[in-house]
């Protein structure tokens, strides 16, 4: 013991010690919130969407940080188009994304193994709308009449799905425009009719300017439960980017069980993801029933290959949307 601490009282020496244990106990307790705050340093994971509620499980690991659990970070852009979009993901610009079956069945008959599925979805977002005031009551009233939508082969080849059996497939007219511009035909009467989506559904039906044809046709005339896609990253990821590879299943995995259990809070990463898009609309919009990818049911896939297979070629492009008949479970693999 020093001359100084001999000097001091026990109480004075009680001081000085309790003094030094705070200022341990604070310093160590400010390093362990640095390392715990400070960003993960690891590599990161480009997601890439379209403003829709189809996409809500990449919104969802975005937005939770779910990537960042795992000792990686995460990145988010949104494209205008689903062709911009995908075109992202297959040049590697980006490397998790999500497209339906009409566009990823088409994706797997032209480059088999290309890409596979991260987690599945099946159809409760697209809907059949009408004018409120319109006459039109059921399927059999779109005889003659313009049907609008959004601007991709796959609700051309899902309205067949829907019609062509029961009106025939020469009987009404596809009018397809951008998304942000399918509410207003509707109520211009550009169009008689919309098969829309989620939040542009719900957009239209709080307007009162629109009423339900059918909430959800492709389950309701088609088939049910309807598969619609899901996530997908390039096949060749294990190879390019193995540490990313190893934790994207569990992570997208996590996100759709974060959707099943905190539905309300998941639904308002759109307001984050999607312009001008009010909360209400956001936690009342049709949306799909999300499935982690043990859980998809691919016999249930492969019937829905099956049916577009059987489409004849669009009116458009006069080419078939899929051309010939894909195994689909290797897609799951």
């Amino acid at each position: 013991m020093s001359n100084n601490d001999a000097d001091r009282s026990p109480l004075e020496r009680r001081v000085r010690i309790a003094l030094v244990s705070l200022t341990t106990v604070a310093v160590g307790g400010a390093a362990i919130w640095w390392f715990a705050s400070r960003p993960p340093s690891g590599p990161i994971v480009r997601l890439a969407i379209v403003p829709a509620a189809y996409y809500l499980p990449l919104m969802v690991a975005h937005d939770q940080k779910l990537f960042e659990r795992h000792g990686f970070r995460s990145t988010i852009e949104s494209f205008n188009s689903n062709t911009d979009m995908i075109n992202s993901l297959i040049k590697g610009d980006t490397d998790v994304s999500a497209l339906g079956s009409g566009g990823a069945f088409p994706l797997e008959a032209i480059s088999p193994g290309k890409v596979r599925f991260v987690y599945g979805q099946n159809s409760s977002s697209y809907s059949l709308v009408v004018p409120k005031s319109s006459p039109i009551q059921n399927i059999e009233d779109l005889r003659g009449k313009r049907i609008g939508t959004w601007q991709s082969p796959t609700p051309r080849a899902f309205l067949h799905l829907i019609l062509d059996s029961r009106i025939g497939p020469k009987a009404f007219e596809i009018n397809p425009v951008d998304f942000k511009y399918l509410n207003q035909n509707l109520k211009s009467g550009a169009v008689d009719a919309l098969l829309n989506t989620d939040v542009y559904t719900q957009a239209a039906i709080e307007s009162g300017e629109a009423r339900y044809l059918s909430r959800n046709p492709m389950e309701e005339f088609v088939l049910k439960p309807f598969f619609n896609g899901g996530g997908l990253v390039l096949r060749d990821i294990a190879q390019r980017k193995p540490d990313i590879a190893r934790v994207v299943d569990a992570v997208m995995s996590e996100a759709v069980t974060y959707i099943q259990l905190h539905e309300a809070d998941a639904r308002k990463s759109m307001t984050r993801h999607i312009e001008k898009l009010s909360e209400t609309v956001a936690l009342a919009a049709p949306l799909d029933r999300f499935v982690q990818l043990p859980h998809v049911d691919l016999n249930g896939a492969q019937r829905v290959a099956d049916l577009l297979s059987d489409l004849p070629p669009d009116e458009q492009t006069g080419k078939k949307l899929l051309p010939r008949r894909i195994d689909v479970v290797p897609m799951f693999r």
